[in-house]
């Protein structure tokens, strides 16, 4: 999105939260650019309560850099989540290289929680992944990667993945109460 049509989601945004009993979070999912950085500004993200990152190119990289762009794009202090951290769809593209300890250290000292995408053409990040990331002591966020209200249903396949992974509820952001959730996106 452009920024002008970011801004034009936050009046949104705003005139619903005056409104109604529910908070609706300003978030945008911010593509890490090929080397490291991210394609937006800090000035814009220090503004959005929730940054997600993820890349969404380039994912023939090596290992070695995939994993230095990751880390790179993590030291940005507005980063809150870590999309789709493998970028692998089932059928169609496997997941890129990447050193997955590195990163989920580097999400634990950042205090970056690590996504489970629950939609079923992705499943990113699998059960093995979800353990050691647990294992580091990361914490997930849950995301559906919904573009239409039915794939929210999709939540679903993430929970089981979670479980596969022996997560439990304190492990995930979702579960946390509205105050409780600020305070850790402000970290």
């Amino acid at each position: 999105m452009k920024e002008s049509e970011i801004k034009k989601q936050w009046e949104e945004i705003e005139k619903i939260n005056k409104k109604e009993q529910v908070k609706i979070l300003k978030g945008a999912e911010v593509n890490i650019l090929d080397d490291g950085t991210l394609d937006y500004e800090d000035e814009l993200l220090k503004k959005l309560d929730v940054v997600l990152i993820a890349v969404h190119s380039g994912f023939k990289s090596s290992k070695t850099k995939m994993t230095k762009r990751i880390l790179k794009a993590l030291d940005n202090n507005y980063v809150n989540i870590l999309a789709h951290p493998t970028g692998r769809k089932i059928f169609q593209r496997e997941g890129y290289k990447a050193d997955f300890d590195e990163i989920f250290k580097k999400c634990k000292q950042k205090k970056v929680a690590v996504e489970i995408n629950s939609d079923p053409i992705r499943l990113d990040i699998n059960d093995r992944m979800i353990l050691r990331a647990k294992q580091i002591q990361v914490k997930f966020s849950m995301g559906t990667d919904a573009h239409t209200q039915s794939s929210l249903e999709n939540i679903k396949y993430g929970v089981g993945q979670a479980r596969r992974g022996w997560l439990e509820k304190n492990d995930v952001i979702n579960t946390l109460s509205y105050k409780q959730l600020i305070k850790f996106l402000k970290k």
